[in-house]
């Protein structure tokens, strides 16, 4: 049975692609003698019992899948996925050089000051050690407590 042109119709009558419209094959008498746009209206919005299906439907379109990319998402989470083959810009433009200054500068001097209230360093000390981890004289703060235990030797 050819009822291309019953297609043609629901898929401009509801704008949609033909590829979309499902035509049930145990109807298609009834759509085959339906010829007008009111006729197709009253074929797609038919009631019908559970678990019967319509004589026509109009198929969901297909939705981009977010299964990869969720699972992508929580492997970079664990840290992978980071390596050379996934970078697209330099450090800088990958971590802004600010910004990484101030969690250093920030976390140096959270040291210094727990090291000063703990007795470890003198004042005196506290300054020169500050004025160097200003200047980037320090890596990080292993490189900060290497250095301050290097000095009580």
């Amino acid at each position: 049975m050819n009822v291309k042109n019953q297609k043609n119709l629901v898929a401009r009558l509801f704008g949609v692609g033909k590829k979309r419209i499902y035509f049930n094959p145990l109807k298609l008498d009834e759509i085959k003698k339906a010829i007008t746009r009111k006729d197709m209206e009253k074929l797609t919005d038919v009631k019908v019992n559970i678990g019967e299906r319509r004589p026509i439907e109009i198929k969901q379109k297909n939705g981009v899948c977010r299964a990869k990319a969720r699972h992508r998402d929580i492997q970079r989470a664990k840290g992978r996925q980071r390596g050379h083959g996934n970078r697209k810009g330099t450090l800088k433009a990958r971590t802004d050089p600010k910004t990484t200054w101030i969690t250093k500068i920030r976390a140096l001097r959270k040291v210094l000051v727990e090291m000063r209230n703990k007795k470890e360093i003198d004042i005196s000390d506290y300054g020169t050690l500050y004025l160097r981890a200003k200047g980037n004289f320090f890596r990080n703060k292993k490189h900060l407590q290497e250095y301050v235990s290097g000095m009580k030797k």
